[in-house]
C-alpha cells in the first residue's frame, strides 16, 4: 500500500475485512457512501468519492460497524448511524491529533 492508500485489508477481532472500491454502490434505496457486509467480511466504499477526509471517514465508519458486529454491540436501529458517524468523525480528529497517542497504543 502506498502512503495515504486505501488499506486493501483490515483485521477487526478475528475476522480479516476486504476493502474494496466499487462504482455506485448502491442499496434499495439509492447511493451508498459505503456499506459494511458481514456476511462477506467487506467494507466497501463507492468508488467516485475522491481520496478525502470525507473518504477517510466513510471507512472508519464502516469500520466501526464492523467493530460493532464483531463485539455483538447491538444499539436501537434507530441509533446506529448516528452513533457510527459521531464515532468516525470524533476517532479520525483523535487519532489525527495525537500522533503520540497512536504511537503508544500500536507499540509492541
Amino acid at each position: 500500500m502506498k502512503a495515504g492508500g486505501l488499506p486493501p485489508r483490515i483485521k477487526i477481532g478475528p475476522m480479516i475485512y476486504q476493502v474494496k472500491l466499487e462504482p455506485g454502490l448502491k442499496d434499495g434505496d439509492g447511493l451508498l457512501d459505503g456499506r459494511h457486509r458481514p456476511s462477506d467480511c467487506s467494507l466497501t466504499i463507492r468508488a467516485e468519492l475522491p481520496d478525502s477526509d470525507y473518504r477517510k471517514a466513510v471507512l472508519l465508519h464502516e469500520v466501526i460497524h464492523a467493530c460493532m458486529e464483531t463485539s455483538a454491540v447491538r444499539l436501537p436501529q434507530e441509533l446506529v448511524e448516528p452513533v457510527s458517524d459521531a464515532l468516525a468523525y470524533t476517532f479520525l480528529a483523535l487519532l489525527r491529533d495525537n500522533p503520540k497517542l497512536v504511537e503508544y497504543l500500536t507499540c509492541r
